[in-house]
């Protein structure tokens, strides 16, 4: 949540964030990525924002649980691979995956 909150401060501290998205690495340690940042906007937006309000794109490699919970307004897309449990209990949010585009 640390990482993520810190990069969509200034949106999510608005009474109706706008649209914002960010680009970093991810990897296999980085368990249940966005399952935190998705609890805080449950918590203060509810079901109410819209879709890709908080747009992550992850490159790399996505640990256990990456993208587990998720609310409704934030998207998690990756670039790369994912460890099990993907999206797990998926509540609203939306992901994305597919390959680098140097991969064969």
């Amino acid at each position: 949540m640390r990482v993520l909150m810190k990069k969509f401060k200034k949106s999510f501290d608005m009474a109706e964030p706008k649209p914002m998205t960010v680009e970093l690495e991810v990897g296999n340690t980085d368990r249940a990525f966005g399952t935190i940042f998705g609890s805080e906007i449950t918590r203060k937006f509810g079901n109410t924002l819209p879709e890709d309000t908080f747009h992550v794109i992850c490159n790399g490699y996505g640990g256990q649980s990456f993208g587990a919970f998720i609310p409704a307004g934030l998207t998690l897309e990756l670039v790369g691979d994912s460890n099990d449990y993907m999206g797990k209990g998926l509540s609203g949010g939306k992901l994305i995956v597919y390959p680098p585009k140097d991969v064969t």
